[in-house]
């Protein structure tokens, strides 16, 4: 499965650029892919924030406010701007997100999943003020009407039944927890037998 950016991405990297400009900044960084976000208005992303209880007027004045001295002095900036290595690597990140909660498409929802996932980034550490994180994202996009909420592990119940066996109370026997991976969170759960005995 090849995900691709939906035209609400597409519209958002073209904002960004848009932002970088009205910044005077002669890059486009996360803090732009963000300020697109919030300037395109209706994604899923800003969906997620707002239920998180975040002002995105708060937000786009706090972004604002960390890059202001940042900007380009005295050149004019025109044609291509390029993107940061960050921005990159975040736009790269999107596929794996939007894979994760297969997704053919690549929503903006993934695209603020990729920016939180580096914590050194700018955008993150405006957004952790907030108390918004990677995690906080993914739980509420979990439950979120784009994604199924997620299923109750199985248990598996066998039942031995047996007359030449002695009645003996239920047993519940813990399964071995699945090895973790180091990079990838698992959504199984271990599960737990039940054995009965009659």
């Amino acid at each position: 499965m090849e995900a691709k950016f939906s035209n609400r991405v597409k519209e958002v990297i073209s904002l960004s650029r848009e932002e970088a400009i009205r910044l005077g900044h002669d890059y486009i960084g996360t803090e732009h892919l963000l300020l697109g976000m919030i300037r395109e208005g209706e994604g899923t992303a800003i969906g997620l924030l707002k239920k998180l209880g975040v002002s995105v007027e708060e937000l786009k004045y706090a972004l604002e406010q960390a890059t202001r001295n940042t900007a380009t002095q005295g050149t004019s900036i025109t044609g291509s701007i390029p993107l940061t290595k960050q921005t990159e690597k975040v736009l790269k990140i999107t596929y794996l997100e939007a894979k994760i909660f297969k997704s053919e498409i690549i929503g903006t929802e993934h695209l603020l999943l990729s920016i939180l996932r580096d914590e050194d980034n700018i955008s993150s550490q405006i957004l952790s003020k907030f108390n918004v994180n990677y995690e906080a994202v993914r739980d509420s996009l979990d439950y979120h009407g784009n994604t199924a909420p997620p299923t109750a592990p199985p248990t598996l119940t066998t039942t031995i039944t047996t007359s030449s066996l002695v009645a003996a109370p239920a047993v519940v026997v813990p399964a071995a927890a699945p090895p973790r991976a180091s990079r990838v969170r698992s959504r199984v759960r271990p599960f737990s037998t039940t054995l009965v005995v009659t």
